[in-house]
């Protein structure tokens, strides 16, 4: 698995979700994931965390691979960099690459229908204008 270059994150919403294998909550929120995965306006990018590569690898067979994009995390150096307290957290990345949401815990259907899908559609509606910083 690939880390991530930050470039992947000019021009496109993304919903970044920083997940483990042995984290059980995560396990529950795959179902969740390929749901939102089937939304074309996002890309969704997934970051391993603390995990051997062979059991985050495992996960993503045994569950599906909802994820167009896969970092691996596995210090926990980039978690620190993108403020997590523990997994499962879900970040909403605007086109400018900056961070417009953050969802602390995992993924329900109320969290998803209500909060997360409103901060969505914000971060779709917004304008970016290429060249911005």
């Amino acid at each position: 698995m690939p880390g991530l270059d930050p470039a992947a994150f000019k021009g496109k919403v993304s919903i970044v979700n920083v997940w483990a294998s042995w984290c059980v909550p995560c396990h529950e929120e795959v179902t969740l994931l390929t749901e939102l995965s089937k939304d074309t306006r996002l890309q969704l990018v997934g970051i391993s965390y603390k995990d051997a590569p062979d059991e985050a690898l495992r996960f993503l067979r045994r569950h599906g691979n909802p994820f167009g994009i896969v970092g691996v995390d596995g210090n926990g150096r980039a978690a620190i960099e993108w403020g997590v307290y523990g997994v499962p957290e879900t970040f909403i990345v605007g086109r400018d690459g900056k961070i417009v949401y953050k969802l602390v815990g995992p993924l329900t259907a109320d969290n998803i229908g209500g909060a997360l899908k409103s901060e969505i559609d914000k971060a779709v509606r917004a304008i970016w204008v290429v060249g911005n910083p």
